[in-house]
C-alpha cells in the first residue's frame, strides 16, 4: 500500500476550479484559497507547536515543495498543476523567499 503521489495537497483545485475546500478547518477557514503560512501555524500553535518553530516548519515544507515540484511525475490529465501552483507562489510572494503569506 502506497499513498497517492501528491497526497494531501489539495490538488483537486488545480483539476476543477469549483473546488475550493480544504477537508478540514485551518485557523478557522475551510477555502484553500484563503489559507497562507500564517495561518498553518497559528493551527498548529493551537495544538501546542509555537507559532516560530511551526512558521519554520511550515517555510521549509514549501521550500521543499517549490524544489521538486519540477520533478514530480504527475498523472495524465494533472499537466495544469504545475503551472498552477507556480502562479500561486508567485502571487503570493512565496518564490521570493517571502513564505510569511504578506
Amino acid at each position: 500500500m502506497t499513498l497517492a503521489p501528491i497526497y494531501d495537497a489539495a490538488p483537486t483545485a488545480y483539476l476543477d476550479p469549483k473546488y475550493k475546500g480544504t477537508g478540514h478547518v485551518i485557523n478557522g477557514k475551510t477555502a484553500i484559497d484563503r489559507v497562507d503560512v500564517a495561518d498553518l501555524a497559528a493551527e498548529a500553535a493551537s495544538w501546542g507547536m509555537s507559532v516560530r518553530r511551526a512558521t519554520a516548519i511550515v517555510q521549509s515544507c514549501m521550500e521543499s515543495v517549490r524544489d521538486v515540484l519540477g520533478s514530480v511525475p504527475l498523472p495524465s490529465g494533472a499537466e495544469r498543476v504545475k503551472t498552477n501552483l507556480d502562479a500561486m507562489w508567485v502571487q503570493r510572494a512565496w518564490a521570493t523567499g517571502n513564505l510569511d503569506g504578506h
